[in-house]
């Protein structure tokens, strides 16, 4: 996933998912930037935004093991 960050923006430049995967993009800025990567075992969901001049990404993953 490559982001651009603006001042207090973010926003997706691309989300490439690995084979295998799908991709789907819920947001895509300028506040808050959303990409959700599946396949059929895994789903990672990442949430990415600006706070105080800071990029801060949060990652949550799912198996079915």
């Amino acid at each position: 996933m490559q982001l651009r960050i603006t001042g207090d923006n973010v926003y997706l430049e691309a989300a490439v998912p690995e084979p295998g995967f799908s991709v789907e993009v819920e947001h895509n800025g300028p506040e808050t930037v959303e990409v959700e990567f599946k396949s059929k075992s895994h789903d990672s969901k990442l949430h990415a935004e600006v706070e105080g001049g800071e990029l801060d990404i949060d990652i949550d993953e799912e198996s079915d093991d």
